[in-house]
């Protein structure tokens, strides 16, 4: 029976010297092993949200203010030491770059370095580094200089950092911001292996990556929760479009022929074959 790892609980933040709230008594729950999505528009809160979770906010972000409660992995997100934090939650950020220390000379020894300060012992090290090398494709990475690779090479390195601690809960903040079609194509592939062996949160600006990949769907909107339930419900409403939040591509181009012809919409499609099957309604 599946139990929430993740429990937010009327959770409200503001950054220093800001009467806004970034973000706005928000309350949802997510199961261990699920894949849920995170969207919305521009400060939404979504990289909040994230820092919340992963402990980041008290000890990053001091002077801000915090109400309400956030529960990660069992651990309390709002007191607990990152070093602790670190072996139960992963966060990889859109710029990936900051997750590599500049002072290692090869790939290899750039994922050993952080298991290094927690102190892994070798052998551990030696054994996760192959693991996860092999899982992500980047055996030929190995003796490379990291400071020498392409955006999506140092993504996939900077994951392997992140996965080789071997988390619990696996966060990942617009990780295809810096990548082109054939790294985003990569990175869903990686993520649909790691699905249902890793909690994942996934921050995401390309709806088109999300079908068939979350088992669940957050929105926000100006820091508050606007919808928390199934991906497919909320894409295939109509109200999803005029909330300007974005939706997949496909879905989009159904709703506007629709629209040109003055037929009701309906149901929008939500996958790539759901929107083959309408476009072939749709005169």
């Amino acid at each position: 029976m599946a139990h929430p790892i993740i429990t937010v609980e009327d959770y409200s933040f503001s950054y220093k010297a800001s009467n806004k709230k970034a973000l706005d008594r928000l309350s949802f729950s997510i199961d261990e092993f699920e894949c849920c999505g995170i969207i919305g528009p521009s400060e939404a809160g979504k990289s909040t949200l994230c820092y919340a979770i992963t402990s980041v906010l008290p000890h990053y972000f001091s002077g801000g203010k915090t109400e309400g409660r956030v529960l990660t992995a069992g651990l309390d997100a709002l007191s607990t030491p990152m070093d602790l934090m670190m072996k139960k939650v992963g966060l990889l950020i859109q710029s990936s770059g900051v997750f590599l220390s500049g002072i290692k000379p090869t790939v290899r020894e750039e994922i050993a370095f952080s298991m290094e300060n927690l102190g892994i012992s070798r052998t551990e090290i030696v054994e996760r580094i192959q693991s996860v090398m092999e899982e992500l494709g980047i055996e030929s990475l190995a003796e490379r200089d990291p400071l020498t690779l392409s955006g999506g090479e140092m993504q996939r390195v900077a994951l392997a950092c992140v996965l080789a601690l071997d988390p619990q809960v696996l966060i990942l903040d617009e990780p295809t911001s810096s990548l082109d079609g054939e790294g985003v194509r990569d990175l869903r592939l990686i993520l649909s292996k790691l699905k249902g062996k890793k909690t994942i949160l996934l921050v995401e600006q390309r709806m088109e990556l999300l079908p068939g990949l979350i088992d669940s769907l957050l929105v926000l909107r100006e820091g508050k929760k606007v919808y928390s339930g199934h991906a497919e419900r909320f894409f295939s409403s109509i109200g999803s479009l005029e909330e300007d939040i974005g939706a997949p591509i496909w879905t989009q181009v159904c709703y506007h022929i629709a629209s040109r012809g003055n037929r009701t919409a309906g149901t929008l499609p939500y996958t790539y074959r759901q929107a083959l099957k309408a476009l072939g309604t749709i005169r």
